[in-house]
């Protein structure tokens, strides 16, 4: 398998340098004798500008530039629950291939690696080539009618390390008494394709290679995954085959360009085929399906009286408006379809309660990966505003429960929380955030 996993590396390496062009290729090996002073001198003169001034928009230009400093600029992040926060270095460069057909819009080429580590002994590798070019109706400069969606074909390799993850079992009826542990190593290496066909409807799919490994914890206080459920109550704990994944979706969205910018929707559909490629007995179907709408809370300022608490609650924007907030809606599921006599891997299941594997937020009033089976079924509501600056408050309502079976994928029974939480921003993107979930 070390083997396997060492060729694969290799090939994937190949084709993400392969794949650019002659004059990126030399571009790539200039990188560090002309940029990198380059980049330093604009950390150096914003960061200055920052330490003079002591204003926010000042310190926080120090602080994206410092963090996109190329090659290399620093990386920081979250691996998966129970990393921990991870350092890293990360390799981020762009190729622009001007088109030889003047009034049209060129392609992109992005190159990107990065390393992350956690103090918990979590590691994550991975390296990515990005080709864009312009989607139907966007190539014409001299077209009025244009959308900002880009079709991008990419090629990726990743390795991780999740040192430390819990398991309370699979179903919706399980204990905190029944945790135990796991190490979890994965290999992956793929391509995907994103299409956008009109400026609200794309479509897309991705074919990757998954080489999964299940171990122990060392030092644990708590049994192992396989001592204490085996492969009857985890499956896949005893084996691990390599899987051979086949992905296609289809994604409605607001055009980038809307006529009007208070609300923003997303909804995507995809299904997936995961094939045992070594003996079959881990073969499934999976369907996954999520949506999401936000709403942005506006009021003219002429509107307002100059009471302290609307003052508060109402941060002036541009338009001679004020928001108040953004309200976000949002929706997964995910069914799993397995034939007769194969199993879905208990590390290959969706799971409910804090941050799932993938990042996304679930039952926050749960411990992560609280709750696990191959079906789940996710509802939440969250309001954000800002407060002052960078730093802002939301709070937040959700409801899910997960199942052994698509067909008990209904509202009946469904787990619920809700909570406060207070974010810090940059850029108007949450860079860190805490909160306090209740229930469940």
């Amino acid at each position: 398998m070390r083997t396997t996993r060492f060729i694969l590396c290799a090939i994937a390496y190949g084709l993400l340098v392969n794949a650019l062009p002659v004059h990126a290729q030399n571009r790539l090996r200039t990188i560090l004798k002309d940029d990198w002073s380059t980049s330093w001198d604009d950390a150096q003169k914003n960061c200055s500008d920052a330490k003079a001034t002591k204003h926010w928009s000042d310190v926080e230009g120090c602080a994206v530039t410092v963090y996109s400093l190329k090659p290399p600029g620093p990386e920081i992040g979250s691996i998966a629950p129970g990393s921990s926060v991870a350092l890293g270095l990360g390799l981020k460069y762009s190729f622009m291939h001007p088109s030889s057909n003047p009034g049209h819009v060129g392609s992109e080429s992005d190159l990107y690696f990065r390393g992350l580590y956690s103090f918990a002994n979590f590691y994550l590798m991975e390296g990515r080539y990005d080709f864009k070019m312009p989607a139907i109706g966007q190539a014409d400069v001299t077209k009025s009618r244009r959308f900002e969606d880009q079709v991008i074909l990419s090629i990726f390799v990743s390795r991780v390390n999740l040192a430390k993850q819990n398991f309370y079992g699979i179903g919706p009826n399980t204990t905190l008494g029944g945790l135990a542990v796991y190490r979890q190593l994965q290999d992956k290496v793929g391509a995907s394709a994103d299409w956008p066909i009109f400026s609200w409807f794309a479509a897309g799919g991705a074919v990757q290679l998954f080489l999964p490994g299940i171990k122990g914890v060392s030092g644990a206080t708590v049994p192992s995954v396989g001592q204490a459920y085996g492969n009857l109550g985890a499956p896949g704990v005893s084996a691990q085959p390599a899987f051979m994944k086949y992905q296609g979706y289809l994604r409605v969205h607001t055009p980038a360009k809307a006529a009007q910018t208070w609300n923003s929707t997303e909804a995507r559909i995809a299904y997936d085929r995961f094939s045992d490629v070594d003996i079959g007995t881990y073969s499934f179907n999976r369907l996954s399906e999520s949506a999401n709408t936000l709403f942005d809370l506006r009021r003219d300022l002429a509107e307002l009286t100059t009471s302290w608490w609307e003052n508060i609650f109402c941060e002036p924007i541009v338009g001679g408006q004020c928001s108040m907030g953004y309200f976000v809606l949002k929706e997964l599921l995910t069914a799993s379809y397995v034939p007769s006599n194969r199993f879905v891997p208990f590390y290959f299941q969706p799971t409910l309660g804090g941050t799932d594997v993938d990042g996304v937020d679930t039952l926050r009033g749960l411990a992560d990966y609280r709750l696990r089976a191959p079906n789940r079924i996710l509802l939440q509501a969250e309001f954000y505003h800002n407060i002052q600056g960078p730093i802002g408050i939301y709070g937040f309502y959700d409801l899910g429960k997960v199942a052994l079976t698509p067909g008990d994928l209904d509202f009946a029974h469904l787990q619920h929380d809700l909570g406060v939480g207070v974010y810090f921003k940059v850029q108007n993107k949450i860079l860190v955030r805490g909160y306090i979930g209740f229930g469940a």
